[in-house]
């Protein structure tokens, strides 16, 4: 190098080499899911969702898990939630889908119960159980969480 190295150079115009880091965040989801265009996704013989649509679904399905005007965090297990939103769910999979076979169902609510456990678990361990005290807890809750 002929010059000096960039991190060597200090100028008012020299980027800071500090950046944070701000995680992952938030699944996108699928563009077409609730257009009206169906998507095509392969099974394999257990009926595991497979390749990249397979894995764009199973994002999908926790997106739907994350949001507390569908699924509720106020269930105490997901054995015990209502048979309507689970119904929901699933129909919701099958519009979305060019193909569902009847056995994904179980395969499907499997996946959708992992996701809600964790989503709740995480949820309550950061918003809840640090604040429980807290006579203001309720400010502190997220967007997508339903206050109550």
């Amino acid at each position: 190098m002929d010059g000096p190295s960039s991190s060597s150079v200090s100028s008012p115009h020299t980027i800071s080499t500090t950046l944070t880091r701000r995680g992952r965040g938030f699944a996108r989801g699928i563009k077409e899911w609730g257009t009206g265009t169906k998507i095509q996704v392969k099974f394999d013989d257990k009926f595991q969702p497979v390749e990249d649509d397979g894995k764009k679904l199973k994002g999908q399905l926790g997106l739907i898990m994350r949001s507390g005007h569908r699924v509720p965090l106020t269930y105490l297990s997901w054995n015990v939630m209502h048979v309507d939103i689970k119904e929901n769910i699933w129909q919701e999979v099958k519009d979305n889908l060019v193909y569902c076979p009847d056995e994904f169902k179980e395969v499907c609510m499997r996946l959708c119960r992992t996701s809600w456990k964790d989503h709740k678990s995480k949820t309550k361990s950061k918003y809840w159980v640090p604040f429980k005290n807290d006579p203001d807890i309720a400010s502190r809750v997220p967007s997508n969480i339903v206050p109550t």
